[in-house]
């Protein structure tokens, strides 16, 4: 999904691009100047492998920018800044968590230190958490409260200075007044999570990937890199996304292991 709307994001702007300097033409011939071999030409360009994946501060994403300037100047546009060039600096923080991160799971009769990377991984990692003293784990199951839905993960649960633990997704519905049938809505998103959790007065989150990944390796794609923010972003709370065959060390001493805790999720009987 999010390679589609850069995609759509750059084919927007590229459009842009080619009517501007027509703007002053009626209508009809603005339209009739846009060209998809202009298009596909930009694309191509920005959407090379030589760019690898253009992030932030990256000789791909500079290039990338210089080219973009190229076809500004190109269009004969007003440079905007103060340096007289088509950029604006904008700070931004990056971070890459270390190999050597500690995560420990203590129940009775177990303890369990688990190896960022192959185990879990930080879902953003510009934080930097110490807790002293060990922290509860509560069960949330999709940590969502949705009042127009009437349903709230968290009302029979404290979870205040405790790390609560819950599933990606949200509730199955075939109806479209709960949860909109089989389209996600805003409480499948896990910011939206995140912020409720925080909210509820939570010290971090563990996101269990159960419905929307299919395997490990998906995982350590996609967070495996550098976590890039506005230097001015408030620090978040601790936020780790774990293995789920992991995850069952999470249920010890619950009263309910794992697998029912699975069952009840299929079932669409979950409960925090």
């Amino acid at each position: 999904m999010k390679n589609i709307i850069t995609k759509f994001i750059f084919l927007t702007i590229l459009i842009i691009w080619n009517v501007y300097p027509q703007s002053g033409s009626p209508f009809q011939s603005v339209i009739n100047s846009i060209s998809s071999d202009i298009i596909k030409k930009h694309l191509e360009v920005l959407a090379d492998d030589s760019l690898s994946g253009r992030a932030v501060g990256t000789y791909g994403a500079i290039r990338s920018a210089e080219y973009i300037a190229s076809q500004f100047s190109n269009f004969g546009l007003n440079k905007i800044s103060a340096q007289s060039t088509f950029f604006q600096d904008v700070p931004m923080h990056g971070s890459i968590s270390l190999s050597s991160s500690k995560l420990i799971i203590i129940s009775e009769k177990d303890t369990t230190n688990l190896s960022f990377a192959k185990d879990y991984f930080l879902y953003k990692s510009g934080q930097q958490n110490f807790f002293p003293a060990a922290l509860s784990l509560v069960f949330v199951g999709y940590g969502i409260i949705a009042p127009e839905f009437d349903y709230n993960d968290y009302q029979s649960v404290d979870v205040e200075n405790k790390i609560v633990v819950y599933f990606d997704g949200e509730p199955e519905s075939n109806d479209t007044d709960y949860f909109d049938a089989e389209l996600p809505t805003i409480y499948s998103n896990q910011e939206s999570k995140r912020r409720i959790a925080l909210s509820r007065g939570a010290a971090g989150t563990i996101l269990i990937p159960y419905n929307n990944y299919k395997n490990w390796d998906d995982i350590s794609r996609e967070f495996w890199n550098e976590d890039v923010s506005l230097a001015y972003s408030v620090t978040g709370n601790l936020n780790i996304i774990i293995k789920p065959v992991i995850a069952e060390k999470l249920f010890l001493d619950s009263g309910f292991p794992f697998d029912e805790v699975i069952k009840m999720h299929k079932e669409n009987r979950i409960k925090s």
